[in-house]
């Protein structure tokens, strides 16, 4: 049997790779094989450096790995098996990571970084773990792969989100309107927002809520004081939507109280959040909406006597039944005229002399140029408007019963004063001429509608004087109600 040229070279060259191969084996060049297919090999050391390298890896704190060029795991310490929560040798290194595995890929093709790392976040039995890849190019005998790290920095990325929910929180906390405190479990306020010092003028942090905010809770409600409230918030249902007053706090003394707990997880309550919200201007508005019910149902009396007291005096002054009628009838229009003029404008853009006018133009009527006005030219807010309106009202309809023009010798004289305070509009009401005026024993609706209808707003206000001669009501209109023109 004969042997081509080419194949007796093919041969001689494998011996001579043989014989290298075995030469540097027995000087120590060569630190391990790798036997059989390229796609499943199987690594033999041959000196001591690979096992030097595996020991270290063994050592090492982080997770340590190394694999070959395909990316599978040629071996691996155990804390690398931990962490990635499997079996790992002989695995692919992108089956054992939770990430994108395009992105594994990448990370062993780059060959322009010294170190290449990719963040993964990886779930086990002890829950989420957020690890950082790092890849390194290593030669380990013949076996060209690459040295796989994994570092835990799970505890680190925690205490960064647990620093941004802190400040996330004291955003919030800074931004929201209401009073909101946070309590220990034993009641100690650890937090409380800028709105809080309605409640406390001092810094609430370290103090005792139910020492430094007393509450008197609204009847009904089963609970005594604060430490009532607070027990119920962390042992019982949560409170909500609960009136409670506030006799100490520095400024509001009405609050709308919710109180819920304060839980970190699944285990008991370690405190709980309060939430406090000013019932000021609802209680305010309250006490308005039911003094103009009141007024409502006051006015209708009054008209329905506005209506007999015209009666008699148009008979009065009539000669005829014809006379009467029409002179009636204009009377009644005009009285009806006055509500819808209020009704129409909402009570905007008026002057005090548009207001007065309105609401005594069925008494003119009937005291003639008996009822006399002067500087009434400024315009007043809404709120000042429905007030006065009210007071005149009052005012003329007690004047017609008891007062001025009750005879046809009184009159009456509106006319703006010297403001006491700088900037304030200051009206008086006074009547001359009529029966003598005698102070009454109590004082009925239509004296608190004069001296209360104008305490709306700080500043404001309505005196009411009994004076023999005439009754005198001095309204004032402060500066805040007084739009320009």
């Amino acid at each position: 049997m004969s042997i081509s040229g080419e194949a007796l070279a093919e041969l001689q060259r494998r011996l001579q790779e043989a014989e290298d191969t075995l030469r540097a084996i027995r000087e120590g060049e060569v630190d391990a094989l790798v036997v059989g297919r390229m796609d499943q090999p199987q690594v033999f050391a041959i000196g001591g450096d690979a096992e030097a390298f595996r020991a270290f890896i063994e050592v090492m704190d982080t997770g340590a790995a190394a694999v070959d060029g395909a990316g599978r795991v040629l071996y691996a310490n155990a804390t690398f098996a931990d962490l990635v929560s499997a079996p790992v040798q002989g695995k692919a290194l992108a089956d054992l990571l939770a990430a994108d595995p395009a992105d594994v890929a990448a990370l062993l093709a780059d060959a322009t970084t010294p170190r290449a790392t990719l963040q993964v976040t990886q779930y086990g039995p002890s829950g989420a773990r957020y690890l950082v890849v790092a890849s390194k190019p290593l030669q380990i005998g013949t076996v060209a792969g690459h040295a796989i790290t994994l570092a835990d920095v799970t505890d680190r990325v925690r205490s960064a989100r647990a620093e941004q929910n802190e400040r996330t929180a004291q955003g919030i906390l800074a931004s929201v309107n209401e009073a909101v405190l946070v309590c220990d479990a034993d009641g100690v306020v650890t937090r409380g927002n800028a709105a809080s010092r309605a409640l406390y003028a001092s810094d609430p942090v370290g103090q005792p809520f139910a020492r430094i905010v007393p509450l008197v809770p609204a009847t009904g409600t089963g609970l005594a004081d604060s430490a009532a409230i607070l027990d119920r918030a962390m042992t019982g249902p949560p409170v909500q939507g609960m009136e409670v007053f506030a006799p100490d706090a520095p400024g509001a003394k009405d609050f709308l109280l919710s109180a819920a707990p304060l839980r970190m997880g699944e285990g008991a309550a370690s405190g709980c959040v309060v939430t406090m919200v000013d019932l000021t201007q609802r209680k305010a508005a309250e006490r308005q909406q039911l003094l103009l019910m009141n007024e409502l149902d006051h006015r209708v009396k009054n008209a329905l006597a506005m209506v007999i007291a015209i009666t008699r005096r148009t008979i009065r002054t009539s000669g005829d039944l014809t006379t009467f009628e029409k002179t009636f009838t204009d009377r009644v229009r005009a009285l009806a005229a006055t509500h819808n003029l209020l009704a129409k404008n909402a009570w905007k853009g008026l002057t005090v002399q548009n207001v007065i006018v309105a609401e005594l133009s069925p008494f003119m009527d009937m005291g003639g140029s008996r009822i006399t006005t002067s500087g009434l030219e400024q315009l007043i807010s809404a709120e000042a408007a429905v007030a006065i309106g009210l007071v005149f009202h009052e005012l003329a309809t007690n004047a017609v019963k008891y007062g001025a023009l009750s005879t046809d010798k009184g009159n009456i004289a509106i006319r703006a004063v010297d403001a006491a305070e700088k900037g304030a509009l200051t009206l008086e009401w006074r009547e001359t001429g009529g029966p003598v005026v005698l102070t009454p024993a109590q004082g009925g609706f239509g004296e608190t509608v004069i001296t209360q209808s104008l305490a709306f707003a700080p500043g404001g206000g309505a005196r009411l004087v009994y004076d023999p001669a005439g009754v005198i009501c001095t309204l004032t209109i402060p500066p805040d109600h007084l739009p320009a023109a």
